[in-house]
């Protein structure tokens, strides 16, 4: 025990890099297990849909979802949910995976999605948005 005292006395600067960065890996992991939304992956979410019938919600401007949108993605913008959140209430008992340009929501809206308890299940959000399907070689239909 007094090597382990006398080591890190003289390596200070290692062992604080080394708290320094295991506090990091505590604090991301913590932050993704408490997240409202869980994160997909392009793959998973085709798995979903298959399986499950998950429900596409695609959150991007009507523009932006006529360029290009998942198969079967249902368009319901933010700014449409943030004045009728009650949208929402027609896929209850379905997954709901939304989908974004970038695979980030505002945080305002997680938390008025999770007041409104639109449904049961945890939402997920396709990680890395619409830019990680297109880069996963996926079709988008206009």
């Amino acid at each position: 025990m007094k090597d382990y005292i006398q080591f890190l006395l003289q390596h200070w600067i290692l062992a604080s890099l080394f708290l320094f960065v295991l506090l990091l890996i505590i604090l991301y992991e913590i932050k993704e297990r408490i997240s409202l939304l869980k994160r997909i992956t392009p793959q998973e979410l085709i798995q979903w849909i298959n399986e499950k019938n998950a429900v596409v919600i695609d959150l991007r401007e009507a523009q932006d979802f006529s360029n290009g949108h998942i198969t079967e993605a249902k368009n319901l913008s933010f700014s449409l949910l943030k004045n009728q959140p009650s949208l929402l209430d027609s896929y209850k008992n379905k997954p709901l995976i939304f989908v974004t340009e970038t695979g980030e929501v505002p945080l305002d809206f997680i938390q008025k999605l999770k007041k409104t308890k639109a449904n049961d299940s945890i939402p997920m959000l396709l990680a890395g948005g619409i830019k990680a399907w297109k880069n996963a070689g996926l079709p988008l239909v206009h």
